[in-house]
């Protein structure tokens, strides 16, 4: 039997593929449990019109990527902090404050979590952050940590 599979399955194949099974293993394993339907022209062309829209929509956010890539790299965003003797700070600079920075001072709205910082920030001076923008895509970032004025 000739079959659309809707999700990946082991031995089998992945989503959007058209394989041929045999009629037990589809009639009784992959179509009731929602793995697999019967192929027909529709059901194909409508998995081939899904794969291209995938596919337009990966490349449009691997473009973003590398566009937001291109504006962070080589940009300093200056970050203030508290600090004590000797110049260094009360606790650490946090990803979530050079976030916040990088969204003032330069407009664009990174998550934190996509933020890799080498060690934490204790002291001033100028740091480089690594930034993970999917799809294989980073930019460096110099972070320019400074004392709040009092």
């Amino acid at each position: 039997m000739r079959v659309v599979l809707l999700k990946n399955v082991p031995n089998v194949g992945q989503a959007g593929e058209v394989k041929d099974v045999a009629d037990g293993h589809a009639r009784n394993f992959l179509i009731p449990r929602g793995f697999a339907e019967k192929a027909t022209k529709g059901s194909e062309r409508l998995w081939e019109e899904q794969k291209a829209a995938v596919t337009r929509r990966s490349e449009t956010e691997r473009q973003t990527a590398a566009e937001t890539a291109a504006k962070l790299s080589g940009s300093t965003v200056v970050v203030t902090a508290r600090v004590g003797e000797q110049d260094r700070l009360y606790g650490s600079v946090t990803s979530q404050q050079i976030a916040d920075a990088i969204q003032e001072q330069i407009g664009i709205e990174i998550d934190r979590h996509s933020l890799e910082l080498d060690q934490a920030i204790r002291d001033l001076g100028t740091y480089t952050v690594s930034i993970k923008l999917g799809y294989a895509v980073e930019a460096a970032l110099s972070v320019e940590v400074q004392a709040e004025e009092a």
